[in-house]
């Protein structure tokens, strides 16, 4: 039955049909329902199915589907404690998830647990088949969600609200460590369009935590260089 959702996440990876990405759903949720935490490879299943309910969010708005995702890798995340080689996946997808869900105000988590989540999966990311991309991606998702949140303590200081100073630097600084972790030379070995699409994209965050040093301290210096 695993295999079955694995082969249509696959066709849907290639196709880009909603249909191939539903079937897969259905495979890996008939797989769950005939295994326990203590069958081998559990862990990959309710992350594997979690991440596939996302992307499945992402093309259709349900909301069910991004809540049922987060609990799955919630729950895959329990099954990986510190020191399992995979602990990263489940932290980057558990943690994109909640980041996604603040931002569209779902009421599924908080922000400051993505950016908990995404920041410990950054720091855990061992296991040998993690790529050099696989590290940039999380790296820049670390920053976006810094960025994020220091636009909400900003905006919220424009509207006249008490805003903490520290937090706001802490957040772009630890924003531009997050991008300086990107090597930018493992990236560009390959003309692959996922990989250009991430310099374009790391480019524009870099853009993004300057313009926000800007309107947060209004230093020339900072809208000189976001230019």
């Amino acid at each position: 039955l695993r295999l079955y959702g694995h082969i249509h996440h696959k066709k849907y990876v290639a196709s880009g049909e909603l249909l191939d990405l539903d079937k897969a759903a259905l495979w890996r949720e008939k797989a769950l329902e005939l295994c326990s935490s203590t069958t081998p490879g559990y862990a990959s299943l309710l992350y594997d199915h979690g991440f596939a309910l996302g992307q499945r969010y992402d093309r259709t708005q349900v909301v069910d589907d991004m809540k049922q995702s987060i609990a799955l890798l919630r729950e895959s995340l329990e099954l990986r404690p510190v020191g399992n080689p995979d602990r990263w996946r489940s932290l980057y997808g558990l943690g994109t998830a909640l980041a996604k869900s603040w931002k569209e105000r779902l009421g599924l988590g908080t922000q400051d647990e993505a950016i908990a989540a995404l920041t410990e999966g950054a720091a855990c990311i061992t296991s040998p088949d993690a790529t050099s991309l696989d590290q940039a991606r999380l790296h820049h998702t670390v920053a976006m969600a810094l960025v994020d949140r220091a636009r909400t303590l900003i905006r919220a200081r424009d509207c006249g609200e008490a805003v903490s100073e520290p937090d706001v630097a802490a957040d772009l600084d630890r924003a531009f460590v997050s991008l300086e972790k990107i090597s930018q030379s493992t990236i560009r070995s390959s003309q692959d369009s996922t990989r250009q699409l991430l310099i374009s994209d790391t480019l524009q965050t870099i853009q993004d935590v300057y313009q926000l040093r800007y309107r947060w301290k209004k230093n020339i210096h900072d809208l000189e260089n976001a230019i």
